[in-house]
């Protein structure tokens, strides 16, 4: 899926949820933000790292964007170990950190239709094609 014209401004400690129907974008989106796929236009940067700079140490941004979210549920000595080895509950604080989200991204054919903090898109989305998603998975 190609991505159009996605322009996404996340804020420092702020996590983003991205849904939207299979072949939307959301794994290409999130490939390039990963440096497995490579944007043709315009830039990626995470704080000062332009991600889009093929000479960066992406080993480096991926591992540092993960122990931040570690240290956010308190696990950041955790980073090296297995889930099996942590505790129920070290793994339900992991768990939060993939997933608590304070703003919600819709995207559709390659493009972010909508995106707001979590209780409107699943209780009153504003865009036609996000109320049937909703409608769909709820």
């Amino acid at each position: 899926m190609a991505l159009k014209d996605v322009s996404l401004r996340v804020l420092p400690k702020q996590v983003v949820l991205v849904i939207g129907p299979s072949g939307s974008g959301k794994s290409t989106l999130l490939r390039c933000i990963d440096r497995l796929e490579f944007l043709t236009s315009g830039e990626m940067w995470i704080d000062d790292d332009r991600v889009t700079d093929r000479s960066g140490d992406i080993r480096k941004i991926r591992e540092e964007l993960g122990r931040r979210l570690l240290e956010r549920v308190g696990l950041g000595d955790k980073a090296e170990s297995y889930p099996e080895q942590l505790s129920g509950a070290q793994q339900q604080r992991v768990a939060i950190a993939r997933a608590a989200a304070e703003r919600v991204v819709f995207m559709d054919n390659g493009e972010i239709i909508e995106s707001e903090p979590p209780s409107q898109v699943f209780a009153d989305p504003q865009e036609e094609r996000t109320k049937r998603f909703v409608e769909h998975i709820l």
